[in-house]
């Protein structure tokens, strides 16, 4: 990845284009998804999308949390969502706030330290502030 491409990226199309989902988590998120997706256009009004993240994550999520996720992805108030970016929401939502539902949620060695050497990675590129928080979070 150049990046340069983080300087004019938002928080929500970085989940969506590098956050790596299990095939099983996706077909939960999918799964899911179908059911929220009452008009089926293949996009999740804001209206269902509170209740489809709490869904996702078996009812272990308040409405609060999922909107503190929301703000930090910087998701728009009358954004539709398609699949890649809910399934990216709801792994970030588990991250964020510490659910786990599987015993591999822990982060992975390379992992740990890719994001430890992060600041130093970006250290010449100028990346929003509300970016940042998201790396923060992971």
């Amino acid at each position: 990845m150049d990046l340069k491409q983080l300087e004019v990226m938002t928080p929500l199309q970085y989940l969506s284009r590098h956050c790596i989902v299990s095939e099983r988590r996706m077909g939960h998120c999918s799964k899911v998804f179908t059911k929220a997706d009452k008009d089926h256009d293949a996009r999740i009004s804001p209206q269902e999308l509170v209740p489809a993240i709490q869904e996702a994550h078996f009812r272990c999520i308040t409405a609060e949390q999922v909107q503190d996720t929301l703000e930090v992805v910087q998701l728009p108030k009358e954004a539709q969502v398609e699949l890649r970016q809910f399934a990216a929401i709801c792994c970030f939502a588990e991250r964020m706030h510490g659910l786990s539902f599987t015993p591999m949620a822990r982060r992975e060695t390379i992992e740990v330290v890719d994001f430890e050497a992060l600041e130093w990675k970006l250290r010449n590129c100028s990346i929003c502030s509300s970016l940042w928080s998201l790396f923060a979070r992971l």
